[in-house]
């Protein structure tokens, strides 16, 4: 909620330790192409890839192409602007096969056009940070815990369905003022000039306001109360 209300007033903003890194768009078009490049039988995976910001190809073409005969293993043979997705595809599944995992995901951010995708969406800065912070990772587990490609494609998809608590990565205005989401364990031990705190378990025999006047702070209520939330 406060994320969709922030990027509609295109206000900057940072999430610390929330649980949707791992979902965020431009996350999940990556893992979607580590998934079907670990799989070319799978013709639901390469579909997910086709149908997604990388090539966006319509349900319509998609349609003509099977109708005409068409397979979706991208390893056959195709036709048109097909076979270019899929010739691109073969070039990266090859790429899998002979890089390491940190190589193989900057060969696909140099082949594809993800980045470009991602940087013009609103707050691309940042998607395109989150991506890289995918790129370090991968680097920190190759090192660190010798992972395969094959083992990273998994860990990734793991930490999408655990919904895995991870920040977004410091964005190209971090040094400048902007907004903060945080959970108030993370915000332990931190100051900041104003704080609102959201969706309480109201009391209705709180009072809507409270000034501090020996600290020269106040707080005040706002909410439902039929909802029984307050900020």
């Amino acid at each position: 909620f406060w994320e969709q209300a922030l990027r509609k007033r295109d206000l900057s903003y940072q999430i610390v330790g929330g649980k949707r890194f791992y979902n965020r768009p431009e996350i999940v078009a990556l893992s979607t192409l580590l998934t079907c490049l670990c799989s070319p039988a799978d013709e639901a995976e390469t579909v997910a890839v086709l149908r997604g910001p990388l090539f966006g190809f319509s349900d319509e073409a998609l349609f003509r192409h099977r109708s005409s005969g068409g397979s979706f293993r991208f390893q056959d043979k195709a036709e048109g602007e097909m076979n270019k997705a899929f010739e691109l595809l073969i070039s990266l599944y090859e790429s899998t096969r002979a890089l390491g995992v940190s190589e193989t995901l900057a060969e696909i951010f140099k082949a594809t056009n993800l980045l470009a995708i991602t940087a013009g969406q609103p707050h691309g800065e940042q998607r395109v940070a989150n991506l890289m912070k995918v790129l370090d990772q991968a680097r920190e587990l190759e090192t660190s815990q010798h992972f395969t490609y094959r083992a990273f494609t998994q860990w990734l998809t793991t930490q999408q369905q655990e919904e895995t608590m991870e920040g977004e990565a410091p964005g190209p205005d971090s040094s400048e003022d902007r907004i903060t989401l945080m959970t108030i364990h993370k915000a332990k031990g931190l100051e900041f000039p104003i704080v609102f705190v959201s969706a309480w378990a109201s009391d209705p025999k709180d009072s809507g306001s409270l000034v501090d006047r020996k600290h020269s702070a106040g707080a005040f209520k706002a909410g439902k109360a039929d909802l029984g939330l307050k900020t």
